[in-house]
């Protein structure tokens, strides 16, 4: 009697909630890092989401790459996804030839994916295991958002900005402007803030160091007066911010939303609180300074590849650097025309047709718009 009863709910079960609705999976469940083994080899499995609409195929914005236990890092490409997303078949591009791998996300758990790859004329086993979030590459004081900071070319961003910090005390007016925010992602770039909340306190960090380095160098600025307020706002990056970023929230969108309050409490003590009250003790009527606004210059640039058919992916300089500094994989945006409008630095990287790759960095502007790109030059 019992065993009817659980083969009769069993059928139930089978009936309700068929294989078929679980098999489906979805494109974004194949983004992340993998831990993945093929025959005994080791290493990471990264596909990650490209900045930039295309109408090739249906998985043409995705990139994947892999990491073997030695550091070394390939590139590689996706051949096709099928299976309701459930099936993807890659490449990766190691030396001498493109290894091919079947791969399928398990029906019931999307953290892990199983399939074949070939070799040698002969069919081996994989799997592979997504990687949680890993909270020790998020940084959780201000000394290690200033160590992403230092590897970004932060001189080269602040530079970049069209206004910088202003101060001056004309008789019994004072004007006074915090300096832009640096400019640290953009469509060609790393990602935006909404999709890496991390980029928020990074930018006021860079915005707060210069304008205290500028506060400190200014003979009629009593740099004493401001280090209270610089103090303030750095404990609302390290424990609010960094903290609150640190702490596992999944919904970005809310993530997002509580990093930008944070955020604007900050820009309030700095563009407000602390001018007006230094305007307050030293008896200064406050107006504001000139600003400018400008937006970045681009030009149409070619680019020459020989030999063809290859694949041409561009990042921006800050996006790669970032990407490096934060343990991620570039946001790579592939090339689909001969010219783009483009401007500044960048790196790019071809994929050729017998799967090796090669990247550098290049300067575009007015006398550097025709790029010819060749094989090992």
């Amino acid at each position: 009697m019992q065993r009817s009863i659980l083969i009769v709910l069993a059928l139930v079960g089978f009936l309700l909630f068929p294989p078929k609705l679980f098999a489906d999976a979805k494109k974004s469940e194949w983004f992340g890092e993998w831990a993945m083994n093929y025959d005994g080899h080791i290493g990471t499995l990264r596909i990650t989401e490209l900045s930039a609409d295309c109408a090739i195929s249906l998985w043409c914005d995705m990139a994947i790459s892999y990491q073997g236990s030695n550091r070394d890092r390939y590139g590689g490409r996706i051949e096709k996804i099928d299976g309701k997303w459930q099936h993807m078949v890659f490449y990766i591009n190691f030396p001498g030839k493109g290894q091919k791998f079947d791969a399928y996300l398990f029906s019931w758990d999307k953290q892990k994916m199983a399939g074949t790859t070939y070799w040698g004329g002969s069919v081996f086993g994989f799997y592979a295991t997504k990687k949680i979030n890993n909270a020790a590459k998020t940084p959780t004081s201000i000394k290690q958002l200033q160590e992403i900071a230092l590897r970004i070319k932060p001189e080269k961003l602040l530079k970049e900005r069209a206004n910088g910090p202003k101060f001056r005390i004309d008789g019994n007016t004072f004007a006074f402007y915090q300096g832009d925010l640096p400019e640290l992602t953009n469509s060609d770039g790393y990602a935006s803030p909404a999709q890496k909340p991390i980029l928020i306190p990074l930018a006021r960090f860079i915005q707060l160091r210069d304008l205290r380095q500028f506060i400190n160098q200014h003979q009629d600025a009593d740099p004493n007066f401001w280090q209270p307020y610089f103090n303030e706002a750095e404990a609302i990056i390290e424990k609010r911010i960094l903290a609150l970023i640190a702490s596992g929230i999944t919904d970005t969108k809310i993530l997002y939303q509580r990093v930008t309050s944070y955020d604007n409490a900050i820009d309030l003590i700095i563009k407000e609180k602390a001018p007006m009250a230094f305007a307050q003790k030293h008896r200064l009527q406050q107006r504001n300074p000139g600003i400018i606004r400008f937006a970045k210059h681009l030009i149409p640039v070619t680019f020459v590849i020989n030999p063809r058919p290859a694949r041409l992916f561009i990042i921006d300089e800050t996006g790669y650097l970032l990407a490096e500094a934060l343990q991620d994989e570039p946001r790579w945006r592939e090339i689909l025309t001969d010219k783009e409008q483009l401007g500044g630095w960048y790196f790019y990287k071809v994929e050729w047709p017998d799967f090796k790759s090669e990247k550098q960095l290049i300067l575009v502007n007015e006398a550097n718009n025709s790029l010819r790109i060749n094989k090992g030059k």
